[in-house]
């Protein structure tokens, strides 16, 4: 027995005379509607203050399931019954959004599910890092996520409000686990565009305060060199890193490497890891010297991508999943 909970955060699209069909038809589907827009981490919010479940398993909207999705969260929560977990499904984006979109791709590559056995080294998949967490594809004990005090709606922009609320379920004891058999397909606008702007806005609105609240998530990623020196975890061998990654990222040589990166994205003989991790660094620099406009230009663009995973989902039986759910 679930129920499905579908929280409209004030859509101007056809959102709610496609919920009140389905409701007709189907008692376990409650569908609320915000009056003015919330943001994300208050849209979760209303589903947690309105569920009756023990166990809340969330999908955003621009997601569709697998059939089994539901299912096979619960087993992950009944297999280790004494334990408290967090677990994390295994998202990817839909084949026919990232085709012949090289950076797409190695975006997508970096999934946790897409990952090469090498690039799990050093990850433990049963108990992960809280900046592994993603709200949208996690399933939950209710009382796991209001002993944390739910989700932070001072995240309005894009980003933070996941890593946040992972870190506070791990200090509370809580174990975030990879949900290898929980398959979630992500439909997204992940042009070269609009994938820019969402690392600079990340990084330009979200990490100052993500990081005010837990600065020890940056201590183990490389990301820590392009902050200022004189952080608390810098060391002198950090400070030349630092200073040397200043250097390669200096304007000129970082713009011409982007456009070449952009110009080429559709040929695959330019596929190349390594140059599409140094331009997310270099807009995660960007996005640190930046000043916070207080608008979010990733959630303005939203919807305008090539495929909307609701018109995906509309034909589907809505007892299979929904975009927002508890158990």
């Amino acid at each position: 027995i679930f129920e499905i909970i579908v929280v409209d955060d004030c859509s101007s699209d056809h959102t709610g005379a496609l919920m009140e069909k389905m409701a007709a038809g189907h008692q376990n589907i409650i569908y609320l509607r915000h009056d003015k827009n919330r943001g994300l981490a208050a849209a979760r919010n209303t589903g947690i203050d309105h569920s009756q479940g023990e166990i809340c398993v969330f999908v955003d909207g621009d997601l569709v399931a697998d059939t089994r999705y539901l299912e096979t969260h619960i087993g992950y929560h009944r297999a280790q019954s004494e334990a408290r977990l967090a677990v994390i499904g295994n998202i990817q984006y839909a084949p026919e959004c990232i085709a012949d979109n090289n950076f797409a791709q190695f975006m997508n590559s970096r999934y946790l599910g897409k990952r090469s056995s090498a690039d799990h080294a050093g990850v433990n998949l049963n108990d992960l890092s809280p900046v592994y967490f993603g709200g949208g594809i996690a399933s939950v004990r209710r009382s796991d996520l209001l002993d944390a005090g739910k989700y932070d709606e001072r995240f309005r922009l894009y980003g933070g409000e996941d890593i946040d609320m992972g870190c506070r379920l791990k200090r509370r004891g809580v174990r975030i686990v990879f949900g290898e058999a929980a398959h979630i397909l992500h439909y997204d606008d992940v042009s070269f565009h609009r994938i820019k702007m969402k690392q600079i806005e990340q990084w330009r609105d979200c990490m100052p305060h993500l990081l005010k609240e837990h600065p020890e998530i940056l201590a183990g990623s490389k990301y820590r060199f392009l902050f200022q020196v004189g952080q608390r975890w810098d060391s002198s061998m950090a400070r030349l890193q630092n200073a040397a990654m200043r250097i390669i990222f200096n304007s000129l040589c970082f713009n011409l490497l982007e456009q070449w990166v952009r110009l080429t994205n559709k040929w695959r003989l330019f596929y190349w890891p390594p140059l599409f991790y140094y331009v997310l660094a270099g807009w995660t620099l960007q996005g640190i010297r930046s000043h916070s406009c207080g608008v979010s230009e990733v959630y303005q663009a939203k919807g305008k991508g090539p495929l909307d995973a609701a018109k995906v989902a509309e034909d589907q039986d809505p007892g299979t999943g929904g975009e927002g759910g508890s158990s």
